[in-house]
């Protein structure tokens, strides 16, 4: 199962901070990386992974999944004024 599978090399750490497109008219959200490279429970077969778990920050806190490490869908956060 997954402990035999080569897992992809991530943008991201656990505990880094990132925004997450939500979706519909939500756009984006900031949060946390709570993990990386799960099983997708929404998966049958048990063989497709989730790029990453980001815990939302609140007032939504709530965990999402994030099902691939791109751009369109997962960056860093930018927080202004900070070098």
């Amino acid at each position: 199962r997954f402990s035999q599978m080569p897992y992809a090399k991530r943008r991201f750490s656990k505990l880094d901070r990132v925004v997450c497109n939500i979706g519909g008219g939500r756009g984006w959200a900031a949060g946390t990386v709570h993990a990386l490279n799960e099983g997708d429970p929404s998966d049958p077969t048990g063989q497709t992974l989730l790029a990453y778990i980001v815990k939302i920050d609140p007032p939504n806190s709530r965990l999402v999944s994030v099902p691939e490490d791109s751009n369109r869908v997962v960056r860093a956060e930018v927080c202004f004024g900070q070098r």
